[in-house]
């Protein structure tokens, strides 16, 4: 995950760079290469990861006096092919080399908010107009990539870190109760916008955030499944085979052509992704099965012992990682926020041996 941040003084202030560097410097979870701070006048971005961070100039377009627009956060696009030549189609200058940010920040510049309808992935982003001084944000379909904000008086503040907003000078630590009860009852918030402290808040999965130089915010939900179409074939293996369709395009979408790592499980679907992923590809070195397991605590568990078969059949290299370790638990406690679920505990060094292996997972 790359960190990012973002500071806005709505009465037209500048923006403090010591206190953006202190939320980058506390989005320790996050890798870092190379820094990279954006300065659009009462607007501050910055991003641990100089690829992370776009800066758009334009002019002869519409305007006789150049736009600015900067865009920051962490995005990771599929089916790239398809938005460049629709980028193209727009008169963007979109090509496949460039980095997911940016062709995020073309399709606004194109699209403007109707950018997420053309957006295939997992994001968080945001965008600023330096000439308007106006913010667009928007979270992916299904809130995989995280986005935190608080408005202090004429401040705006976001990152993907939830600790990087507890950095913030004079910022109450007051405790969301009741997002707070909702957590201990059923292990989630049942506000989306909701986090354990009362004066920060997250953009929903689904939805963009418009700041206008009023001050006014706006949440919208852009994106919705829609289950009302049936469809409706002659015999059972007409669906198999649909679905199997399906499968296959939603896998090729998602494939990088570098290293990939397989959560595997050793069930149905994790097996799937890796054996259609992995079919008819020569080049196995760059496929990497990681497993939790937790059969030195529980003899019930087999699902190391599956996901090792899986991988001896397709010919990926496969890793376990013991769950259930003590002190997993005790630097989980240093999150800013609680997690219902145990295991969460073991993904740190889950993530740590992913991330040695390649970028997608």
């Amino acid at each position: 995950m790359s960190g990012f941040a973002g500071i806005i003084e709505l009465d037209g202030g500048t923006p403090d760079r010591v206190v953006l560097e202190a939320m980058l410097e506390r989005a320790e979870r996050h890798e870092a290469h190379g820094r990279v701070i954006q300065d659009g006048g009462t607007a501050l971005f910055g991003s641990r990861n100089r690829g992370q961070s776009a800066v758009l100039r334009e002019g002869a377009k519409r305007h006789s006096d150049p736009i600015e627009l900067l865009a920051v956060g962490e995005v990771r696009l599929d089916a790239r092919g398809e938005l460049v030549d629709a980028l193209r189609a727009q008169g963007q200058p979109a090509d496949s080399s460039l980095p997911d940010i940016e062709l995020a920040l073309l399709a606004f510049d194109a699209w403007g908010a109707g950018c997420v309808d053309r957006l295939l992935g997992d994001f968080a982003f945001a965008v600023w107009n330096s000439e308007s001084r106006q913010l667009f944000c928007a979270r992916d379909t299904f809130g995989f990539k995280p986005f935190y904000y608080t408005l202090q008086g004429s401040r705006f503040v976001f990152s993907n870190d939830l600790a990087a907003l507890r950095t913030l000078p004079d910022l109450s630590s007051e405790l969301d109760e009741q997002a707070l009860g909702d957590f201990l009852c059923f292990g989630f918030y049942l506000d989306e916008q909701a986090t354990v402290y009362r004066h920060i808040r997250r953009l929903a999965a689904s939805h963009t955030l418009s700041l206008d130089a009023g001050g006014r915010l706006l949440q919208q939900p852009y994106q919705r499944l829609e289950f009302a179409r049936t469809v409706r074939y002659r015999a059972d293996a007409e669906y198999a085979e649909h679905y199997l369709e399906l499968l296959r395009q939603a896998v090729s979408d998602r494939m990088p052509s570098g290293p990939v790592v397989f959560e595997l499980s050793g069930g149905m679907d994790s097996t799937s992704v890796a054996a259609i992923a992995t079919a008819d590809d020569p080049d196995q070195a760059r496929y990497l099965a990681i497993t939790t397991d937790n059969s030195w605590q529980d003899p019930n568990d087999h699902e190391a012992e599956l996901a090792s078969l899986v991988c001896r059949q397709y010919g990926i290299r496969h890793q376990r990682i013991e769950a259930g370790h003590d002190e997993d638990f005790l630097a989980h406690c240093a999150t800013a926020q609680p997690y219902s679920w145990p295991f969460a505990a073991t993904s740190l060094r889950f993530a740590a041996a992913a991330r040695a292996h390649g970028r997608v997972l």
